[in-house]
């Protein structure tokens, strides 16, 4: 994309104050499926980890997400309840991209198209956090974000029949959606804020998980997929609130 086009990211400068553009976080991009080898060239460093989110725009395949921290060839769908999916992917994640060496219909298949989402982790927009649940509550979790989260996405990666757990600025402390599911929103201090009462949201450091298996079941492995977009607790912020008719 070409320097006078390029988008700057708010509230996303590094300790030395150097500007971040969107291009350089984040990138939306379509193919087509080869059958084999193929290099995707979007612009993201995935050296510095990330998320690649993809979807077959012409076959209907799960939503598939795969990281950085897990090993590249495990897939978690977000339409099941499932653990994640070691599959033949030959999945690299590039200083510049990604690239498969695969026929899976998921991500390659000659037949179709696909649309995939490049998150690179980067303090005030993306952070990716794991963790071994305990069946504690509540439980606090750290995180690098460097930002009050906007958006919360958990998945349990070592049991089957847990559900994803979303939690939504929006939200109160013990609010949630099952991504997986079209239920309506709950509450549930099992699955985020963790206490009986006085239950906080998230913060620039930390969130609190309660004991589901959904979030924290003892001895499971879970990934947390965290994206900016809470208020600003920066004194230096500035907003306006405009309040009544």
């Amino acid at each position: 994309m070409a320097q006078s086009t390029r988008r700057l990211m708010m509230g996303a400068a590094g300790a030395s104050g150097e500007k971040t553009y969107i291009d350089n976080v984040f990138s939306t991009y379509v193919y087509k499926g080869n059958n084999g080898s193929q290099t995707i060239t979007n612009g993201i460093d995935n050296s510095e980890g990330g998320l690649l989110w993809t979807k077959a725009r012409t076959v209907g395949e799960s939503h598939t997400l795969f990281d950085t921290v897990r090993a590249s060839n495990k897939a978690i769908y977000t339409n099941l309840a499932e653990r994640d999916e070691t599959r033949n992917f030959n999945l690299n994640f590039l200083s510049n991209g990604f690239s498969w060496n695969t026929s899976d219909g998921m991500v390659n298949n000659a037949s179709h198209t696909y649309a995939a989402w490049n998150f690179r982790k980067k303090e005030g927009f993306f952070d990716i956090v794991t963790w071994t649940g305990n069946g504690s509550a509540p439980r606090s979790i750290s995180h690098n974000l460097g930002s009050v989260p906007g958006l919360i996405m958990v998945k349990c990666t070592s049991s089957n029949s847990t559900d994803w757990m979303v939690w939504h600025r929006d939200f109160d402390a013990k609010d949630y959606i099952t991504l997986n599911s079209t239920s309506a929103k709950g509450t549930n201090e099992s699955k985020f804020g963790g206490q009986v009462s006085g239950s906080a949201k998230p913060t620039s450091t930390t969130f609190a998980l309660g004991a589901s298996n959904d979030v924290n079941g003892n001895g499971n492995t879970y990934i947390a997929y965290l994206f900016a977009g809470g208020a600003s607790s920066a004194a230096t912020a500035r907003s306006v609130d405009f309040i009544g008719g």
